[in-house]
């Protein structure tokens, strides 16, 4: 009896262990996934000055051999699309669509409502109408007469109340200047108190970004920043320009600035200047990858940094 139980805990150990491995395995697996694979991205683009839709625009992101695609447009309307495998999990047009077609389907209703309800609110308002009419046609003289003499009795009686309210109201108005006149004193010395402490606060965090702790870890942040810039930088960039003013004059003032940014962009960026007619124009295509591994790296970087975690005890006044 004791092995049979021995064996069936050993085994539930085992499966349990078997499904720590697995999830353990799986969590590395994606955290594998996520710093070596690389999200690939892709921009293209082109357009031309004086059509109805000027610009057309379209990026697209993904990841893990397309199983996550991203896709963003813009043409005549902007439009974002996730999916994960098959399965769409967001799309702008779809729901553009429905909140269309929801408004109109209240608006139908609106209206209908309105049709169905406006005979019936008219024949309560004329019904509304006649009988106060009628009430008004009723009323005798009599009670006008009485109506008029209780009025000015009950004016006269709350002028003599009035005059009391207003004599108090002016003695507590005065009281309560009083008692404020008496706080001024205290509440402009509690104000210079509050103006004190931000001062010092300022001087303080002046005298830190001056500081050396403060420039060695921008210089190192300054560092890992160009670092990422030069790692997730498009792999390949082309644009080409077709570009024409009304004055040829400013069109070769185009190709003269274009001439002193050929050593920065010459390999990417190519112009095709028109002198004789007015046109702006051109594509974009721009392709790329990121990997997570690189921010991973220059986080470490910073964080491994002395000076870094010296400025965060500054910052909260840790020791001062």
């Amino acid at each position: 009896m004791l092995h049979i139980l021995l064996m069936i805990v050993l085994l539930i150990l085992k499966i349990i262990g078997i499904i720590l491995a697995a999830a353990i395995g799986i969590l590395l697996l994606v955290l594998i996934c996520g710093l070596f694979v690389p999200i690939r991205y892709y921009v293209t683009a082109d357009g031309k000055l004086g059509e109805k839709h000027p610009v057309r625009v379209e990026m697209k992101a993904t990841w893990l051999l397309h199983m996550v695609n991203i896709v963003f447009s813009y043409g005549e309307s902007a439009r974002l699309r996730i999916r994960v495998l098959c399965f769409t999990l967001l799309d702008s047009a779809r729901e553009r669509k429905r909140k269309k077609e929801k408004k109109e389907k209240k608006k139908r209703e609106r209206n209908s409502d309105i049709k169905e309800n406006g005979k019936g609110e008219r024949e309560e308002r004329e019904e509304i109408e006649n009988l106060k009419t009628e009430s008004r046609e009723k009323k005798p003289e009599t009670e006008e007469i009485e109506e008029t003499e209780t009025d000015k009795a009950e004016v006269e009686i709350p002028a003599l109340e009035n005059e009391e309210k207003r004599n108090k109201s002016v003695f507590a108005f005065f009281h309560k200047l009083l008692e404020a006149l008496k706080n001024i004193e205290y509440t402009i010395q509690g104000i210079c108190g509050k103006i004190k402490n931000v001062m010092e606060n300022i001087r303080y965090y002046i005298d830190i970004l001056q500081g050396e702790a403060f420039r060695s870890v921008f210089r190192n942040a300054k560092k890992q920043l160009i670092w990422i810039c030069r790692k997730v930088k498009p792999t390949k960039c082309r644009i080409n320009l077709r570009a024409g003013m009304e004055d040829p004059a400013t069109t070769g003032q185009i190709v003269a600035a274009y001439g002193i940014l050929y050593p920065l962009v010459g390999g990417s960026v190519f112009l095709q200047p028109e002198f004789e007619e007015k046109v702006i124009e051109g594509d974009v295509y721009i392709k790329g990858k990121i990997t997570g591994i690189i921010f991973l790296i220059a986080g470490l970087k910073i964080a491994l940094d002395k000076n870094v975690w010296r400025l965060i005890k500054l910052l909260k006044k840790e020791g001062v």
